[in-house]
């Protein structure tokens, strides 16, 4: 497998690269040290509800050459693991050739259960302070943002999706006909029901003002039917 030049990760780092503000002004200054350094980060770590064994990622990156230390990051109050670390190589190849092999793989378990899919990017190198998360609850900023996205979500239900006043499933077209026309399924049956006994009394209107029928509705035509019978 090829490995990446310091250049190729620099350009491929860039989009999702998290910028360090407390040690580097901007992210170009911050990807060309991490491509002179030997430290990768590793993020998406499951660290709930049990946190992913440290011997776990250190035999998973030592297939990329020899690890010197891995720094597992906490969280600011409760001092846990909140799913990032980092993995210091001997060597600046090794660190390289990580990004390229590891960077989109899965931890697996020693019972044949996986871990989520990891990222791996190239850090500019472990300082002391960096093993913190420094999001507003003590973990990690984008594991912060993942969670207020999340929560609205569930708070703001989604809105119609075929242009009605109705949330949920979209209406069929034939539903939807019968609701204009007047009450749905119950109503349209109505309206039907209704129009026969229409049609029935107007035939029967018809029938009597042909002397067909027994109504009232030509009584002189009747009449003279009745004188003639006698």
């Amino acid at each position: 497998m090829s490995i990446l030049s310091g250049s190729e990760i620099l350009f491929k780092s860039e989009t999702n690269v998290y910028l360090d503000r407390k040690y580097y002004a901007d992210l170009t200054s911050q990807l060309e040290v991490s491509t002179r350094s030997s430290t990768v980060y590793v993020g998406n770590l499951i660290f709930d509800p049990e946190p992913t064994p440290e011997d776990l990622i250190h035999a998973h990156f030592s297939m990329a050459g020899p690890v010197d230390e891995i720094i597992m990051g906490i969280n600011r109050n409760t001092k846990m693991p909140c799913g990032f670390c980092f993995v210091v190589y001997e060597d600046i190849t090794s660190a390289r050739e990580a990004v390229t092999m590891l960077n989109g793989t899965r931890l697996w378990k020693v019972d044949g259960s996986g871990h989520g899919i990891i990222r791996v990017e190239l850090d500019p190198g472990f300082k002391s302070g960096r093993q913190f998360g420094r999001g507003s609850s003590g973990a990690q900023v984008r594991s912060d943002r993942l969670n207020n996205s999340s929560q609205k979500r569930r708070r703001d239900p989604e809105p119609p999706r075929d242009g009605s006043d109705h949330y949920g499933p979209p209406m069929t077209e034939k539903k939807k006909e019968k609701e204009e026309k007047g009450g749905g399924e119950e109503g349209g049956e109505k309206k039907e029901e209704e129009s026969g006994d229409t049609k029935m009394e107007t035939a029967n209107a018809d029938a009597d003002a042909d002397g067909d029928g027994d109504g009232d509705a030509n009584p002189a035509k009747r009449r003279r039917v009745d004188d003639g019978a006698e």
